[in-house]
């Protein structure tokens, strides 16, 4: 299950006053408790104390990399299909991440990874997102220590 985890914490800027920021985070988890753990944990580097200001299930598909851009991207698609018994087209919506440097990389990421796709679609939509990093699931994160 992926999550979104929303983090705050105070930043001291230049002139001595306190600002609040938020960032997002795109966490794996096996449920919103496992979650919060984990981003305490993914976390536990930084010197900055923050709270966790959210969590909300993120509902998607693919998660497709530009590796050498920064930026997170969330993209509709909708693929379309054709049932020849009623003659009627179907079209199903599904969302995408793409990791790119800006829009026309990411829509380009999106439409290679597809490339071989059977099934007729079209990227609808392209929308930046707060998402600073993506934390899978690693194989080591669901070994439980004894």
């Amino acid at each position: 299950m992926w999550n979104i985890v929303k983090i705050k914490y105070q930043q001291e800027q230049e002139n001595g006053s306190l600002k609040t920021l938020t960032e997002s985070y795109l966490v794996e988890a096996v449920s919103f408790s496992d979650a919060e753990a984990r981003i305490y944990k993914l976390m536990a580097d930084g010197a900055q104390e923050f709270t966790v200001a959210g969590i909300s299930k993120a509902s998607f598909s693919d998660i497709f990399y530009d590796e050498d851009a920064e930026k997170f991207w969330l993209a509709r698609v909708v693929y379309i299909s054709f049932n020849e018994i009623s003659g009627k087209e179907k079209k199903v919506y599904v969302n995408m991440y793409a990791k790119a440097r800006n829009i026309k990389r990411a829509h380009e990421t999106i439409v290679e990874a597809l490339k071989q796709s059977l099934v007729p679609h079209e990227v609808i939509s392209l929308k930046l997102t707060p998402i600073l990093e993506v934390y899978p699931l690693q194989e080591d994160d669901t070994k439980t220590e004894s």
